[in-house]
């Protein structure tokens, strides 16, 4: 089983759960590859599905959210570095390291 995985609380038992986990995973990518807008509409179509009924996976989407939101913050935080804006279309420039 890949490590990535392993670490995943989700009941496989449950495939609520495991599209849930697996809806979280593809936004936080969808996010990393540049898409912050498009991967929190999803998560948050997410949430608004889950919340009333399965509030813990909710909760899971919620953290996806604001994972997404970090994200396109530091890629402002670059654009405005680098001395230009950020189109939220683009892939997210990377942050030098120190």
């Amino acid at each position: 089983m890949p490590a990535d995985r392993a670490a995943d609380p989700a009941d496989p038992a449950d495939p609520v759960d495991t599209l849930a986990a697996a809806l979280v995973r593809a936004c936080r990518a969808l996010a990393a590859a540049g898409r912050t807008d498009d991967a929190a509409r999803i998560a948050a179509d997410g949430w608004l599905a889950l919340r009333t009924t399965r509030p813990a996976l909710a909760l899971k989407l919620d953290g996806a959210m604001h994972y997404i939101a970090r994200l396109e913050q530091r890629g402002e935080r670059a654009a405005a570095r680098a001395g230009a804006h950020h189109d939220p279309g683009s892939p997210l420039p990377q942050e030098e390291s120190a």
